[in-house]
C-alpha cells in the first residue's frame, strides 16, 4: 500500500510541476508576444513616417521640374521628375495598422495626381505661351499647397494614433504638423 501512495505522490508531483511549467511558459510567451507586438507596429508607424516623407520630396521634385518650364527658353523637362512614386506600400501600412489616415491619404494621392498633371500638361504642350506656362504653374503651387497640408494632417494624425495605440509620447518631430 505504501508503494500506491508513493506512485500516487509522484504522479501528482509531476502533474502539478507540469501545470505550473505550462503556465509560467504560457505566460513568458504572451509577455514576448505583447513585446513584439509592440515592436511591429512602432516599426510600421516608423515606416509610414518615412514613406509619408519620400511622398513629399516626390511632390517637391515635381513642384521644382513645373517651375523649370515657365521661361520661354526653359530646357526640356526631364521625364525621370515624373517617374511614378509608389503609393502601394503606404496604403498597406495605413490600412494595416493606421486605418483612421486613410482618408487624408487619399486627398495626398489626388494633390499628387494634380501636380503630376500639371506637368505632364507642360510636357506635352512644351512650347505654350508664357501665360499658360504661368498658370500650371499657379495650379500646381495649389496642388503642392494642398499636398503640404494633407501631409502635416497625415504626420500629426499619425503622431495621434501613436500615442493611443502605444500608450506613451511620441517625439514632438513625428507627432506635430510644424514641419
Amino acid at each position: 500500500m505504501p508503494e500506491i501512495v508513493a506512485a500516487i505522490a509522484a504522479l501528482a508531483g509531476t502533474a502539478l510541476g507540469g501545470a505550473g511549467s505550462y503556465f509560467i511558459a504560457r505566460k513568458q510567451f504572451e509577455q514576448e508576444d505583447r513585446v513584439d507586438r509592440r515592436r511591429r507596429l512602432i516599426q510600421a508607424y516608423e515606416e509610414i513616417y518615412v514613406e509619408l516623407t519620400e511622398a513629399d520630396a516626390y511632390a517637391q521634385r515635381l513642384q521644382g521640374a513645373l517651375f523649370s518650364h515657365v521661361p520661354e527658353d526653359a530646357p526640356q523637362l526631364d521625364l525621370r521628375a515624373v517617374a511614378a512614386f509608389d503609393t502601394a506600400r503606404l496604403e498597406m501600412l495605413v490600412s494595416f495598422y493606421a486605418p483612421d489616415l486613410e482618408e487624408v491619404l487619399g486627398r495626398m494621392k489626388w494633390q499628387i495626381a494634380a501636380l503630376k498633371t500639371q506637368l505632364v500638361d507642360a510636357m506635352v504642350n512644351d512650347r505654350s505661351p508664357h501665360e499658360e506656362r504661368v498658370e500650371r504653374v499657379r495650379k500646381g503651387m495649389q496642388a503642392q499647397a494642398e499636398m503640404s497640408g494633407c501631409l502635416n494632417e497625415l504626420k500629426t494624425a499619425l503622431g495621434e494614433s501613436a500615442r493611443s495605440a502605444l500608450g506613451f509620447d511620441i517625439p514632438p518631430s513625428i507627432g506635430s504638423s510644424s514641419e
